[in-house]
């Protein structure tokens, strides 16, 4: 047995005895229903491998069926094949736009069916064996990088708590509020941390990508720059930094997946403020270039080093760590580039000829 699981819907019960036969005898599980709804129903309640279905079906028919499955996330990933009597072109488009893996016309080919069958398996185990690895490594990079940064804040935070449970400790109100204010900036910098993961373990696996198509949309950019600009210049301001900006699109309207965009921009923007602490100077430019729009963020910073600007997208990378220790794993940046190339633009670092490193982002005018 190959013990994998398909499902084959029909409600013609010969054409399903009939398939039924030809896979198990190819040494296949084969669950059987008769319409969408019994399908659901299977694929819900028992592992699913690759999913046989007919188009003309009482109640929920083969497209309703495949739609139902688009809207959950592990069902969508099922590799699927409509089979069905329809022959006609317009049928087979709106097959392969719902997301189907293939369109075979009855009567079939037993020869042909199970050869796809074969490929698509292989091919889904394939990206699920690649997936899997991939998290593999990501996990042992997780822990190489994970004791130091992860050790610093929890340190801070235990011991100011401890000062504050501490009955023989005389708190003064000025200490308390000191204690209290490193506690939560530690608690903070952990968060961070884990939402970065998180959102590096969603790149890996390709769900930021799906997440991207399912929220883009057609916005204008200039507004929503303009209340990003406004939330952060307080934050800035609170840090002591002075924030300039200046937003000029001559075609505002783009396609943009927002809360992805924005993180982009929150990830550069911290990038600057981290490494601009000797000089609390931070610009923001939005133009448009023709057809495209140029977006470009200037800090005071140290720059980045020759060696080393080539690789700062790479994750993990932070430019000489050991001379210059900063919080954090190098991850934001990988992270706002991905994010910047799911909308089709590209993010490049330079380093200013007068000090400090300029983010560059290019989006096509959509």
């Amino acid at each position: 047995m190959k013990e994998q699981n398909i499902l084959v819907v029909d409600d013609d019960k010969f054409f399903i005895e009939s398939i039924s036969k030809l896979l198990e005898i190819e040494g296949y599980n084969v669950k059987q229903a008769l319409n969408g709804e019994d399908a659901l129903k299977v694929v819900r309640e028992q592992n699913t491998d690759l999913i046989i279905c007919d188009i003309a079906m009482p109640g929920l028919d083969g497209f309703e069926f495949k739609a139902s499955l688009e809207r959950e996330e592990e069902s969508k990933k099922i590799p699927f094949i409509f089979l069905t009597a329809y022959s006609d072109k317009k049928t087979a488009i709106q097959g392969c736009e719902s997301g189907a893996d293939d369109f075979i016309v009855k009567p079939y080919d037993a020869e042909v069916l199970i050869a796809k069958v074969e490929r698509l398996l292989s091919k889904s185990k394939f990206l699920s064996d690649l997936s899997k690895e991939k998290l593999r490594k990501f996990g042992k990079e997780v822990l190489v990088n994970l004791s130091h940064e992860f050790k610093t804040p929890l340190v801070a935070i235990t011991t100011g708590s401890e000062l504050l449970l501490d009955p023989k400790m005389d708190v003064s109100s000025k200490n308390t509020q000191r204690i209290l204010a490193a506690i939560h900036r530690n608690g903070k910098r952990l968060e961070d941390l884990v939402n970065d993961f998180v959102a590096l373990q969603n790149i890996i696996l390709g769900e930021a990508e799906r997440k991207y198509k399912k929220n883009v949309k057609d916005l204008n950019l200039e507004i929503l720059l303009r209340h990003f600009i406004e939330d952060i210049r307080i934050d800035l301001a609170e840090s002591g930094f002075k924030f300039e900006a200046n937003v000029a699109l001559e075609n505002p309207n783009m396609k943009i997946a927002p809360d992805y965009f924005i993180a982009a921009l929150e990830e550069l923007i911290d990038n600057a403020r981290k490494f601009s602490q000797a000089n609390m100077n931070i610009v923001f430019n939005a133009r448009s270039e023709g057809q495209k729009v140029l977006i470009e963020i200037f800090d005071r910073g140290r720059g980045v080093s020759r060696k080393n600007l080539s690789g700062v997208f790479m994750v993990f990378s932070q430019d000489e760590r050991k001379k210059f220790e900063q919080q954090g794993l190098g991850m934001g940046l990988s992270i706002a580039n991905h994010y910047i190339q799911l909308h089709n633009g590209t993010l490049n670092l330079e380093n200013r000829e007068d000090g400090g490193v300029v983010a560059k982002i290019v989006l096509p005018q959509s």
